[in-house]
């Protein structure tokens, strides 16, 4: 058997429960509904490549950090489910996306605690309303929060970008890191200066990079962005 096939079976077997849920039908069309919803208003990507993506992220860096299996899929659920709430509305959407993940969770079997967990850090993931409250929670929004890339950007006309198109077309690469020796969780990213520079990156997500920050000291950690190989706080 190939290691990718063995990597895949050892994974399902450690987090049946997150499996379970990326199978899930309804989910699968709230997200897909909610990227739809998005792309008619003009956002980025919203796609269950997001959804996955954040989800791996977030159960990574608890992995990472040393939490228990069950904490680390209850962020890898929260991470995958984190914006079905977009299909009802852009505005509060976390909201709403917590409520409806609710019922979803408890309908799959999920515990009670775990599910009303999962629920907690979807409705604090949006920075409009939420914060990092535990473990859990901060995962998602690290996780979401770093997710800024090129091929999340709908709209081809660059003469045409608003001013989040083009920070994160800017955006060549970015990894979520854990400098265990530092204790820091660290955004890197490589940036194309001719379209956005740090500054101007900065200044469109300080709030969320305000909430990183919150979210990494919920885990006891410090949060660190670089950009271009400088540090940018």
């Amino acid at each position: 058997m190939e290691k990718t096939e063995k990597k895949e079976k050892k994974g399902k077997a450690q987090f049946p429960f997150y499996q379970k849920i990326r199978k899930n039908e309804e989910v699968k069309e709230l997200i897909r509904r909610g990227n739809e919803v998005l792309g008619a208003l003009g956002y980025t990507e919203h796609s269950e490549k997001h959804a996955a993506k954040v989800a791996e992220t977030a159960g990574r860096l608890l992995s990472e950090l040393g939490y228990s299996q069950k904490e680390v899929e209850l962020a890898m659920v929260a991470g995958y489910m984190h914006d079905i709430g977009n299909s009802v509305n852009r505005h509060d959407h976390a909201h709403s996306g917590a409520i409806l993940a609710y019922g979803i969770l408890q309908k799959e079997g999920m515990d009670m605690a775990d599910a009303i967990r999962v629920m907690t850090a979807i409705g604090h993931h949006d920075e409009s309303t939420g914060t990092a409250v535990d473990p859990v929670s901060a995962a998602l929004i690290l996780a979401d929060k770093t997710d800024v890339r090129r091929n999340r950007v709908r709209n081809k006309n660059r003469a045409a970008f608003d001013a989040h198109d083009r920070v994160n077309y800017a955006v060549l690469s970015a990894k979520l890191l854990v400098k265990q020796e530092k204790k820091t969780i660290q955004m890197e990213m490589e940036l194309d200066d001719s379209m956005c520079t740090v500054m101007d990156y900065f200044e469109i997500f300080l709030e969320r990079m305000l909430m990183c920050r919150r979210a990494a000291e919920v885990l006891g950690w410090k949060f660190r962005l670089e950009a271009n190989g400088s540090r940018v706080c």
